[in-house]
């Protein structure tokens, strides 16, 4: 925002924190079916693109290593090289966090 204070400029920056998101758990699939028919073959996290600044997702296999890592709720997870399985997601929106399982059936 600028101001024009006695004939000079000012520039004031505000962080202005989100609390809410219309996000919940529910939002989040628990499953997908990466069989190529083109039906729920990726996931995808359109929904949080209004977050891109303060997104943030990592899904992990059952043994705790990271498979898929993103800050760009462009970026799908394709979990077509990875077996079929109950992986868990924790994410960030905003100041909100997540967690849960998806499974992946093949």
């Amino acid at each position: 925002m600028e101001t024009l204070l006695d004939g000079c400029r000012d520039v004031v920056n505000i962080v202005i924190p989100i609390e809410n998101t219309d996000f919940s758990n529910s939002d989040f699939p628990n499953v997908i079916t990466p069989n190529g028919d083109g039906i729920n073959d990726f996931w995808c996290f359109e929904e949080a693109a209004s977050f891109a600044d303060c997104f943030e997702i990592q899904i992990f296999n059952r043994w705790g290593q990271q498979v898929f890592q993103s800050s760009t709720p462009e970026n799908c997870w394709d979990p077509r090289n990875l077996p079929a399985g109950v992986y868990f997601y924790t994410s960030t929106i905003g100041e909100a966090a997540y967690k849960g399982t998806i499974t992946v059936i093949k």
